[in-house]
C-alpha cells in the first residue's frame, strides 16, 4: 500500500449497513488489535452513527484526536439500502465523505468540526492485516451488514471518478475501478 508516502487515502465501500447494529462494530480496519486499539484506519457503524479514524503522526495509536470524523445519522445508516460510501484523504489532510454521490457535511468532535486530518502516515505499520466485516477477535463485535464491494486507492479521487464509480453501480455492470491511475 503505497498511501503511505503519498499520504493520501481513499476507501470506496459499497455495503448494506444493518439497521439493527446496537454495538460499535467494524466495517473495514487496517488494524492489529482485536479491540481496534492500534490501527492505521478504522471505519465502524454503531446504531445510524458511522466513525472514521485514521492514524498519523498528530494522532493516537488508533488514529483518534479531536478530528475523529462521527457523522452521525447525517449518513442515512438507517435506510436498508445499498449505499456507496467513499472516505478521502488528500495530502494536504482534507477529508470528505460521500455517500450515493453527494457529499456529505462532516460532524465531528472539535466545534466547529475539522475538515482536515493534519500529519502523515509516517508511523503506519504495513504488517497490520486488512480486517472486512468484523474485528480479529472471537466474533464478539460482529458487523451486521452487507458488503458488495470495497476499494482501496493510495490517492484521493476526484469527485468525477466517485460520481462516475457510483454511477457504474454496486453489481458490476459496467467496469468499475479500472481507469483509477495513482501517481
Amino acid at each position: 500500500m503505497n498511501s503511505i508516502k503519498v499520504n493520501e487515502l481513499n476507501m470506496e465501500l459499497w455495503i448494506q449497513p444493518s439497521v439493527n447494529q446496537t454495538e460499535l462494530a467494524t466495517i473495514l480496519t487496517m488494524s492489529n488489535s482485536h479491540s481496534n486499539s492500534t490501527g492505521n484506519f478504522t471505519i465502524l457503524q454503531k446504531e445510524t452513527a458511522l466513525t472514521f479514524r485514521l492514524r498519523t503522526n498528530e494522532t493516537d495509536i488508533d488514529g483518534q484526536n479531536a478530528t475523529s470524523l462521527e457523522s452521525l445519522d447525517a449518513l442515512n445508516l438507517s435506510s436498508p439500502d445499498v449505499q456507496h460510501l467513499v472516505v478521502t484523504r488528500n495530502v494536504q489532510g482534507d477529508i470528505s465523505v460521500t455517500l450515493n454521490g453527494s457529499e456529505l457535511e462532516l460532524l465531528g468532535l472539535a466545534e466547529p468540526p475539522l475538515k482536515t486530518w493534519p500529519g502523515d502516515f509516517g508511523n503506519w505499520d504495513m504488517t497490520f492485516p486488512l480486517v472486512i466485516g468484523g474485528e480479529l477477535s472471537d466474533g464478539d463485535q460482529p458487523w451486521q451488514g452487507k458488503i458488495f464491494r470495497i476499494a482501496i486507492y493510495n490517492c484521493a479521487l476526484s469527485n468525477a471518478q466517485i460520481e462516475k464509480n457510483y454511477d457504474n453501480g454496486s453489481e458490476g455492470e459496467r467496469q468499475l475501478f479500472n481507469d483509477i491511475e495513482c501517481q
